[in-house]
């Protein structure tokens, strides 16, 4: 290959890394604003990584001030305010990267089976990705609805 053609393939590569990065900080930034809400700890338990899909783990008793907000809802004020704060970084990827966005919260199963707004939302995700990506950028977006800490089912969208 010239040196022209490798500056081309850099210059494309770094422009979809960027784009990538553009979507996944899309997706992680506006998932805790269509998540249920009670406590706000489902919505601030999103996370992107990159070392496999995040597991459901966290108890909300060992996290302020959500389990003080829960003890609240639940004793004397039921219409205590919910705190939506994400608790994980967003990592920077690039586009040979394979990248999981899961929620930590040990009960996200239930929370996902919720009436909520997330699946409209993916819904939406899989048009813009579509627009942004074509298959042949070699990316490949995977989504799944429904999971544990044994294992979820991820569906293509791009």
């Amino acid at each position: 290959m010239g040196r022209a053609a490798e500056e081309f393939e850099r210059e494309a590569r770094a422009g979809l890394d960027e784009a990538f990065n553009s979507l996944i900080r899309l997706i992680a930034t506006e998932l805790p604003e269509v998540s249920p809400v009670y406590t706000g700890f489902f919505a601030s338990s999103w996370q992107v990584s990159l070392s496999g899909p995040p597991a459901p783990r966290d108890e909300i008793k060992n996290f302020e001030p959500w389990a003080q907000i829960k003890r609240e809802k639940r004793s004397r004020f039921p219409s205590f305010p919910p705190v939506i704060d994400p608790r994980f970084d967003i990592p920077r990827v690039t586009i040979k990267d394979q990248v999981y966005i899961g929620n930590t919260a040990k009960y996200a199963r239930y929370a996902l089976e919720r009436p909520s707004q997330i699946v409209s939302y993916i819904a939406g995700i899989q048009k813009l990705a579509k627009t942004v990506f074509k298959p042949s950028d070699g990316l490949s977006l995977k989504a799944s609805a429904r999971g544990s800490s044994t294992g979820a089912r991820y569906r293509r969208i791009v």
